[in-house]
């Protein structure tokens, strides 16, 4: 796909810093996503919650595996985290409800979920075959993932903005 350099990958080393840099750089009037926000417990991470981008709304998203809530609906596991079939379900409608003034899209993160054709997959593939509609697409790939995120999406044009510990 050509994307005539629409889209920008943010990518950096695991919490370096790149949900924080799209949150502080990324919260304009024509854009609409999604930010995984960590949770955390006594200092420790426990998992994530979904944020969507134009109305702040949030979502249970992740957890680790000894820190479920009551009545948590796995939709799959991976490594040490279950990932809930609600949150999936609600970023699809988010997705699917995007203004039609909506011409930046955020999509935090892409990684191995998404590789196996899970996760976001779809809302990934949808937003890239829609890149007419788009004039900017950010995603977030942690360091490492890159080439095969490019290579899985047929991502040929892009440009990077790499995050090191942003605060």
């Amino acid at each position: 796909m050509d994307f005539n350099n629409r889209v920008t990958i943010i990518t950096g080393g695991i919490d370096s810093g790149k949900t924080s840099w799209c949150a502080g750089k990324y919260r304009l009037e024509n854009m609409d996503g999604i930010l995984s926000l960590k949770v955390l417990s006594c200092g420790k991470r426990v998992g994530y919650n979904i944020e969507r981008i134009t109305t702040g709304e949030t979502f249970a998203f992740a957890r680790t595996k000894d820190f479920l809530p009551k009545g948590w609906n796995e939709a799959y596991s991976y490594g040490m985290f279950s990932f809930s079939r609600e949150a999936f379900e609600m970023v699809s409608r988010w997705f699917r409800s995007f203004s039609e003034s909506i011409d930046t899209v955020v999509i935090d993160e892409v990684g191995p979920l998404e590789l196996k054709e899970l996760g976001f997959f779809r809302q990934v593939k949808s937003v890239l075959e829609n890149n007419e509609k788009f004039k900017k697409i950010y995603i977030v790939v942690r360091r490492g993932l890159v080439e095969k995120v490019c290579l899985k999406f047929n991502i040929k044009k892009y440009s990077t903005v790499t995050i090191d510990n942003y605060s």
